[in-house]
């Protein structure tokens, strides 16, 4: 299971610095900082190969006995599935508990100094309850979702069930009134082809030992510290942190079809962040990301002090560049980049979910469903999605999971063959075409499970190697009567057909390749269907991570579009601070 085990464990606290410009806060990472039920947890909840648990407990009935939380949950189920009724209304024909205990660290340090030290020690729980049936029940109308809180922390047999039994009847009487509005609205309307509500699971059986991660938050403190002083000897960054969110969690998933699920996972995540500001008052702003399973995981501080000198350096040059007005051509994405292209344009197109009734015209979400059998892609890319594999080129990947967070084991699903668009990724909820779940259902903070993509793989049978694919967009830029073509290094998170404007791009001059340092960007829309005007990807394929509420990782080449455009960002510019910096002025301050 995977909402995120990078994220939010802190209680939905944003790592980012409360001062931050507003244009720093549009180009921040979405939720980097947090471990609540999502980044560790999308992450963390995937679990731990069965190969690598040597001590794992091998029967649910074993559980029961040595796991007061998961007999609780197995009780208070199994009770309200043969006694929960209100008056002549319909029993419940399908209950789920989900609940999750996490133990989580989390540090944040700026110029030397320590701003936030939190560990924390929480548990939830949600319950989904569906009346009707299959082809009819009370979901996928309103905004209605399951119910959730927190559970005690304490192994209190008695307090868990009461906090389970208060949750459980909350969500039946929202469930008995939905499904009276659902059938209300379903006798006014015609819809055809209308796919059922749910879909049938095999059970699950499996438990996993409870996670440890063995962390020492003073050592990891003073690293911090050490860290983000370093800041100091670039005196022309306005804004900088570190900061680091450990932890561990145990995911529970137990329904009234026999499903009983405990899974453990660890995991550890360092961000660092800065801002500058041009002399044109131009907020700009970059971040690295270390992700792990196990504190060793996090590179030395050597390396970690090399990275942030070349962010701070990069940020510096990029201040210092000059803005291009507009832009019309072919466009070069490096991996990393690429893999914002896909996660934005791709994404959410590749999932199969079943449209709200009452939705109507309003629905925005594009689905790439009635595409099944058309070419979306060129005919040498192919695109699958497997959540299982742990890492890529050793990268650890945010998206990795063994279980989806309706039990169901996460599965490699073939997508796009040879540019053809094969199948979509799938949760219980069925839609008109897909009817039953290929393990990739999750949903953040116990909402209800949708599909999601996990761990996306995309490749091209005719790549070419990573100079060779910079030839060609110089190639395509002079066929275009260009002086220059354009390359994108890194931008940022999209939303919808609006990629995220550039974060480092740079002119190639069609005449001898050299590159020039641009800034001041942004795309206009682009359509899915511009993904078919790829020209080629290079064989040197990157893993690129979202850290959110539901992580997700895009392994994929650099990429060259035929023709995209930009144009200067419209936007207010703030004016630059009217007083220097402590760092400018060489740490020395005023009595005044």
């Amino acid at each position: 299971m995977n909402r995120s085990k990078f994220h939010d464990y802190g209680c939905g606290q944003d790592a980012r610095p409360r001062s931050m410009p507003a244009r720093a806060r549009r180009r921040r990472p979405s939720r980097l900082a947090v471990f609540s039920a999502a980044v560790i947890l999308a992450w963390l909840t995937g679990g731990l190969p069965a190969l690598a648990q040597p001590e794992k407990l091998r029967t649910a009935s074993a559980a029961l006995e040595a796991d007061v939380l998961m007999r609780a949950l197995v009780d208070e189920l199994d009770r309200s599935m043969s006694d929960l009724r209100l008056e002549d209304l319909a029993r419940p024909y399908f209950i789920q508990f989900t609940a999750e205990e996490r133990n989580t660290h989390s540090i944040s340090a700026s110029y030397g100094g320590l701003l936030t030290i939190a560990d924390k020690r929480t548990r939830g729980a949600g319950s989904r309850v569906r009346v009707g049936s299959m082809s009819l029940d009370n979901t996928n109308i309103g905004r209605g979702g399951p119910a959730r809180g927190a559970l005690p922390l304490d192994d209190d047999y008695t307090t868990i069930r009461h906090t389970l039994w208060r949750l459980t009847d909350e969500d039946y009487k929202r469930a008995v009134e939905a499904i009276t509005r659902k059938q209300a609205y379903l006798r006014d309307k015609t819809i055809e082809d209308r796919p059922d509500d749910f879909s049938l699971a095999e059970p699950v059986q499996q438990v996993d030992p409870l996670p440890r991660l063995e962390f020492d938050t003073r050592a990891w403190s003073e690293r911090l510290k050490h860290l983000s002083a370093r800041f100091k000897e670039h005196p022309a960054i306005r804004e900088s942190n570190v900061n680091l969110f450990a932890g561990s969690v145990a995911q529970y998933v137990v329904n009234s079809e026999g499903t009983r699920l405990r899974t453990g996972d660890t995991g550890i995540y360092l961000q660092v962040y800065a801002v500058i500001q041009a002399d044109d008052g131009m907020i700009l702003n970059d971040s690295l990301t270390f992700l792990g399973e196990r504190p060793e995981q996090i590179p030395g501080d050597e390396k970690l002090l090399a990275e942030i000198d070349a962010l701070a350096r990069k940020l510096v040059a990029l201040a210092q560049a000059p803005i291009l007005e507009q832009y019309t051509g072919p466009v070069l994405f490096d991996a990393s980049a690429a893999g914002r292209v896909f996660e934005t344009l791709l994404a959410d197109g590749l999932c199969a979910r079943p449209t709200p009734l009452g939705a109507g015209a309003n629905v925005t979400e594009e689905t790439l469903e009635k595409k099944l059998g058309l070419r979306i892609l060129p005919r040498s890319f192919q695109v699958y999605d497997d959540p299982r594999p742990r890492s890529f080129a050793g990268i650890t990947l945010a998206g990795a999971y063994n279980f989806d967070d309706e039990g169901v084991p996460a599965a490699r699903v073939s997508l796009v063959e040879n540019g053809i668009l094969k199948d979509l990724l799938s949760a219980r909820a069925p839609t008109k075409k897909i009817k039953r779940s290929n393990g990739h259902g999750r949903g953040g903070d116990f909402g209800d499970p949708r599909a999601t993509i996990a761990c996306l793989y995309v490749s091209d049978q005719n790549a070419v190697s990573p100079a060779e694919l910079k030839q060609e967009l110089v190639q395509a830029a002079r066929e275009e009567g260009l002086e220059f073509a354009l390359r994108i290094e890194s931008m940022e998170g999209g939303d919808g057909n609006r990629l995220g404007s550039p974060i480092h791009a740079y002119k190639v001059f069609v005449s001898d390749g050299r590159e020039e340092l641009v800034r001041g960007l942004e795309f206009l829309p682009v359509q899915t269907r511009a993904l078919k005007r790829i020209l080629a990807a290079d064989n040197e394929p990157k893993a690129h991570n979202t850290v959110s509420p539901i992580s997700l990782s895009v392994i994929t080449p650099a990429i060259l579009f035929e023709d995209l455009e930009l144009r200067r960002l419209t936007e207010e510019l703030d004016k630059p601070p009217i007083l220097k910096s402590p760092a400018q002025r060489g740490g020395r301050m005023s009595s005044n």
